[in-house]
């Protein structure tokens, strides 16, 4: 498959974001976390996602992925309110560029009349990570702690990313 490395990236993304926004909540209230914090990430989190449309065509893929690994390790390291709502306005700003980057590239590579065909394989793709990752990351986090389920976001995304990257520049290299 031309876009194997895309595929990787996005199924590995797809299994780690969803882990982030299923164990928050979980996360939050293992270190006690008042109700006002958890509404006020929340409320952060979910404005963020429009406020950052501006960013998604500007990053590519890597970009959107390290952000997001960023800001689940962050959350994990310094497990402060502060911390925790950065996190969750950076994470809710680009965590969509992704499959927005996805579907560009996989336009941008795929021959005439196949991008359809193209975008349909890699939401397949994107589809079995959201089945396994939360799943995944539940029974690391029940065997260890919700913030596993953190570091977890922040593995598999910094893994994508430097599977998105290298395709990035294999995609940079082909146009230029």
């Amino acid at each position: 498959m031309p876009l194997g490395r895309v595929a990787v990236a996005y199924a590995l993304f797809a299994a780690g974001y969803l882990a982030y926004l299923t164990f928050l909540s979980a996360y939050l209230d293992s270190r006690h976390a008042s109700a006002g914090l958890v509404a006020v990430v929340w409320t952060l989190l979910g404005l963020a996602v429009p406020a950052g449309l501006p960013l998604w065509g500007r990053m590519g893929l890597a970009g959107p992925l390290v952000v997001v690994a960023l800001a689940a390790l962050g959350a994990y390291l310094w497990p402060v309110p502060g911390v925790v709502v950065l996190s969750a306005a950076a994470y809710g700003a680009v965590f969509m560029a992704v499959p927005a980057a996805v579907t560009g590239i996989a336009k941008a590579s795929a021959g005439p009349g196949r991008a359809t065909v193209v975008v349909a394989r890699l939401t397949v793709v994107f589809a079995l990570g959201q089945a396994a990752g939360p799943w995944l990351a539940g029974l690391v986090a029940d065997r260890t702690e919700p913030a596993a389920a953190l570091l977890w976001t922040a593995g598999l995304c910094a893994v994508a990313a430097a599977a998105g990257a290298t395709r990035a520049q294999a995609v940079t290299r082909t146009a230029g």
